[in-house]
């Protein structure tokens, strides 16, 4: 068996951190200025796009560990699935300019992001455990 394998898990860990740290950064900024601004959006889509390539790199893995082949694709899917909902819902609230929307959605995306990152730990975790 080659190292590829190697190199693209390399990748779609880099890719899957920086999709973490660009949502972590967005949903903080968002609760600690208390409004949603364009550049939210931008770096959101932005995330979503890394977390998607990222997620679509790590499927191509092929499992070398006993834990099941299904287990690590759907908890990879369940954390982007989040992020996206939350995305659409953040763009629809920013586009409706909702005022009393937003100051509704701030503690609920700080909530979403917190159920997120749980699943997006895990999955690493598990990953780590699927391909060492």
């Amino acid at each position: 068996m080659d190292s590829s394998w190697q190199y693209a898990t390399l990748e779609a860990t880099i890719l899957l951190i920086i999709s973490l740290a660009i949502y972590t950064s967005v949903v903080w900024n968002i609760r600690i200025r208390s409004r949603i601004k364009k550049w939210h959006l931008v770096a959101l889509y932005f995330g979503l796009l890394f977390q998607l390539v990222g997620v679509i790199i790590m499927d191509s893995i092929p499992n070398i560990s006993s834990i099941p082949n299904y287990i690590h694709p759907i908890l990879g899917l369940l954390p982007f699935l989040i992020m996206l909902l939350h995305t659409v819902w953040i763009n629809r609230i920013f586009l409706n300019n909702g005022k009393k929307d937003e100051k509704t959605a701030i503690p609920y995306s700080f909530i979403i992001w917190a159920i997120w990152l749980i699943l997006f730990l895990i999955s690493m975790y598990v990953g780590a455990l699927i391909h060492p």
